[in-house]
């Protein structure tokens, strides 16, 4: 088993005939621009990974999310490939994040056979996010 594609974006869709639309595909860096803070995003997982002959049709994973080395959030479940499927396609979607400032995320994927034997570990990242607060906007004054 190998990682064929990690991809953060804002969000992922799916579509008709086992398709996905990953929109916003963000690279190395994210900027953030808010009126006040913390910052509040949504962001998307896009994983797609290679399974050969001898790897298992049931599989578990955990994907962790790391905000400034610290634990932040993560998804795990279990995962079917159909047989004969050399792809499999994990779109996780974190619907909000709080970022209070700016930093740095690291992700962490792990995929286990059962009992828990290891098929897959990757650190991933480091994607860094700048939080941007505007400056507020003075009011509007009526005129008498």
């Amino acid at each position: 088993m190998k990682l064929r594609d990690f991809l953060v974006a804002e969000d992922i869709r799916s579509e008709f005939g086992n398709k996905h639309s990953v929109i916003g595909i963000f690279g190395d860096s994210i900027t953030i621009t808010v009126p006040v803070l913390p910052a509040m995003t949504r962001l998307a997982f896009f994983i797609r990974l290679d399974f050969g002959p001898s790897d298992p049709e049931t599989f578990g994973f955990e994907f962790k999310i790391f905000w400034n080395d610290q634990d932040f959030a993560g998804f795990g479940g279990t995962g079917v490939r159909g047989p004969g499927d050399a792809i499999v396609t994990l779109p996780l979607i974190a619907n909000l994040l709080t970022f209070p400032n700016s930093g740095t995320l690291n992700f962490r994927l792990r995929v286990t056979e059962s009992p828990g034997k290891a098929l897959l570990e990757r650190d991933l990242g480091p994607v860094s996010v700048t939080v941007t607060p505007t400056a507020p906007t003075p009011a509007a004054s009526t005129a008498a």
